[in-house]
């Protein structure tokens, strides 16, 4: 930690971001607290622990990865619920409702971190998100309701919806037609428009991945682990 402020002190940008070779994007350096499918327990807790630290010294996980996934996206994706829970309480999101907007391949393309919630059923995050000012009136990208995709698999995250004004797809647009031309006509543009987005997107950021990396330190690259003072 003490080496991770020193830099930081010494101008280092803790915000660059980084080619993730394995994943195949770029990525900001807040997105390493993210990556523990294989990790003990005491190596979550220290991602934890690093995740707090590198938001006190001003990491943004507002920024996204080149595939339009903010920090929040990914670790509800990951299904790692309790670092989620903790981003959502630091405050540090800005816009609870963004969206995955590049990817237009992925599952999650076009859905926000209450889409991703609720198809986790996770409660406790729908609760939070809810609180934080969640819309709970949403769509996935094929045009369900955050109301729909519940459907009886959680009375508890379904009265969290309903209490804030969850709708179905179809009281929401009003009748079947619109219903039918909002799934498989307005979803399908969208789609074409964020398309073209994502490329340019990836573009700017590998530009501006080749233009830090001469002056950034080499410890921001790659595993960055908590240690005790």
């Amino acid at each position: 930690k003490k080496i991770i402020k020193l830099l930081v002190d010494k101008g280092a940008n803790i915000n660059a971001y980084f080619y993730q070779g394995k994943e195949g994007r770029y990525e900001p350096l807040i997105f390493e607290t993210n990556y523990l499918l294989d990790a003990t327990k005491i190596e979550r807790a220290n991602k934890l622990e690093l995740l707090h630290f590198l938001l006190e010294l001003g990491a943004d996980p507002n920024l996204k990865n080149s595939e339009g996934e903010n920090l929040l996206h990914k670790l509800l994706m990951y299904e790692e619920q309790k670092f989620a829970n903790a981003l959502i309480d630091s405050g540090k999101i800005k816009d609870i409702n963004e969206i995955i907007e590049y990817d237009k391949g992925a599952i999650y393309y076009g859905e926000n971190a209450l889409i991703l919630a609720v198809r986790k059923c996770y409660s406790n995050t729908v609760k939070k998100l809810i609180e934080a000012g969640a819309n709970v009136n949403v769509f996935d990208h094929f045009g369900d309701s955050a109301l729909d995709l519940i459907g009886n698999k959680s009375e508890t995250i379904k009265k969290y919806l309903l209490k804030a004004g969850a709708k179905s797809s179809l009281e929401l647009l009003g009748s079947e037609e619109k219903l039918r031309e909002f799934k498989y006509t307005e979803m399908r543009k969208k789609g074409e428009i964020q398309d073209k987005i994502k490329k340019e997107h990836e573009k700017q950021l590998k530009e501006n991945y080749l233009a830090i990396l001469e002056k950034t330190p080499l410890v921001f690259h790659r595993s960055i682990e908590v240690t005790e003072e």
